[in-house]
């Protein structure tokens, strides 16, 4: 007889070992000629040798199958456009045309390539192993899921000054896989009731080559502005600008779900004012080169995004000093350096707190995802103590920085902006509907609960407390300028349902600000609302 513990254990070192070489689908067994499984009893006779039989899926079939709003249900397998991932895929059926061996399912490599595919703002891919005609062969597919290429939305919110008009108007057009090489074209109009403020915005951007990992974007705008809009609220000058660059994007790190790209490019900006006060107008232009770094990760738990950014005017493009100085802040420096940044974190806290309990699918009450903390930490630091123009300024206050303030009631060369914010998902918190159409909506199926376990319904009511603070540094201050300190806190509701948006937050000054306009107490209430189509 064998020892059926031994034999397990021997046979499941071997699947370990296997494991670890990042194969996946293994399986080892002995040969029922030799040793009977269910009794133990040995059947070589006189043969001391054992035969281990090792199996492991090898991929026979790869396809591609689509879901969502980009391809029809009936042409939803291998699609052309899809080839480049098929024809790129790190598991491919052996004797595929590069002659190499790909067969075996790679675990490390295939959830790499699914990430890399993924990064698209608009497709979402994944993977599904099943038994296909072959014996012992394994089909891989790739489950490719985008929704509509064009998407058009239409906003409003009271992101305005009281010098233009407290509602701002957005309109936008987002175009994926315009030429089916990846790429994302951006569009957006923005105004204040047609009349003193309008920006047009633009962007392209697609693969550079054949390499997923190298990108190209260019990018343009106009926009025509007050002294408000650029944290000048006690001044009397308007203006008009536009700028158009380009930049190149190299993913140089991916480690799991984290992207590290760098990032090079240039601007040309081009500046008109009109000081309406001193009776004089000036226009100037500036080069301004740019070189970054991007981080990512996103995972269902936390999403972790971080850029960090130096842009400067080079000395050696000659801006006249009255030119400077009519744009609309004195005794601004010809050329300077800023470190910009934006870094952003937001996680959910079933996971953090109790593990355990929520990888538990048998803890429904335990398993979900309702709680959530958002982090953000935003800002330029101005090298040199240099003086900036006001187009190139930090702005603080209002919706998108400190609430409970007006909107972009301080600017200073350098800034320093962060939030902690609290949200709660209220749906995600429901009991489980297994059977979504008993809740119609419109006619159609909805989900007003999950329909399981770390499931989402489709639609959500968030809950927010939250934190702002905001600081402003002027270098070389003048008498009239101020260093302010913007502190607020308060609470919001948001809803989304199916493309429409509408979120509320109410926001109050904890901090007065030198001049007087924001005494603590004071608050604001914030709007903004949006439908997509």
């Amino acid at each position: 007889r064998v020892s059926l513990s031994a034999l397990q254990s021997i046979l499941e070192a071997i699947r370990i070992e296997l494991t670890a070489r990042r194969l996946v689908g293994v399986f080892a067994t002995v040969t029922p000629a030799q040793i009977d499984l269910t009794t133990g009893d040995d059947l070589r006779g006189g043969d001391t040798r054992l035969r281990l039989l090792v199996v492991t899926g090898m991929v026979t079939q790869l396809r591609t199958l689509a879901s969502g709003d980009r391809i029809a249900a009936e042409e939803r397998i291998n699609h052309p456009v899809h080839q480049r991932i098929r024809d790129r895929s790190p598991i491919r059926p052996a004797g595929a045309a590069d002659g190499d061996r790909r067969d075996l399912v790679n675990k490390p490599a295939l959830d790499a390539y699914l990430l890399r595919l993924s990064r698209h703002p608009n497709r979402r891919v994944e993977a599904a192993l099943s038994s296909s005609r072959t014996p012992g062969g394994v089909t891989l597919d790739y489950l490719v899921a985008e929704g509509n290429p064009l998407q058009l939305y239409v906003q409003a919110s009271n992101t305005g000054t009281e010098q233009t008009g407290d509602w701002r108007q957005r309109f936008g057009l987002v175009r994926s896989h315009l030429t089916d090489r990846d790429d994302l074209l951006s569009l957006d109009f923005i105004t204040s009731a047609f009349d003193e403020t309008n920006a047009f915005i633009g962007s392209y951007e697609t693969r550079a080559g054949d390499d997923d990992r190298e990108r190209w974007r260019v990018f343009g705008s106009w926009n025509e502005y007050t002294a408000s809009d650029l944290g000048f609220p006690g001044r009397n000058f308007t203006g008009s600008s536009w700028d158009a660059g380009g930049e190149y994007i190299l993913n140089v790190l991916q480690s799991n779900a984290w992207f590290v790209d760098l990032l090079a490019g240039a601007r040309w900006q081009h500046v008109d004012v009109d000081n309406q006060v001193v009776l004089v107008s000036g226009a100037a232009d500036f080069v301004l080169p740019q070189i970054g770094l991007r981080a990512e990760r996103t995972t269902d738990e936390a999403v972790t995004r971080g850029l960090v950014r130096l842009e400067w005017q080079p000395g050696w493009v000659s801006v006249d000093d009255q030119d400077l100085n009519s744009l609309g802040r004195l005794f601004p420096d010809d050329d300077w350096l800023t470190l910009q940044w934006d870094l952003g974190h937001s996680f959910y806290l079933e996971p953090v707190l109790d593990p355990a309990a929520w990888q538990d699918p048998t803890t429904a009450e335990s398993s979900t995802l309702a709680h959530e903390v958002a982090l953000a930490f935003r800002g330029q630091y101005a090298f040199n103590d240099a003086r900036l123009i006001p187009q190139s300024e930090g702005v603080a206050g209002g919706f998108y920085s400190v609430r409970g303030y007006p909107q972009s009631v301080a600017a200073g060369d350098t800034l320093l902006t962060g939030t902690v914010e609290y949200r709660y998902h209220l749906p995600r918190d429901f009991a489980i509907q297994p059977e979504p159409a008993q809740t119609p909506l419109f006619g159609q199926a909805f989900r007003w609960a999950p329909q399981h376990v770390y499931g989402r319904p489709d639609w959500d009511l968030v809950l927010r407390g939250f934190v702002d603070v905001a600081h402003v540094i002027n270098n070389d201050r003048l008498s009239f300028e101020t260093d302010d300190t913007l502190v607020g806190a308060g609470i919001g509701v948001e809803l989304l349902i199916g493309g429409f948006q509408v979120r509320v937050d109410w926001g109050f000054a904890l901090h007065d600000l030198q001049d007087e306009s924001v005494t603590a107490g004071s608050s604001q209430i914030h709007l903004l609302g949006s439908f997509f189509f």
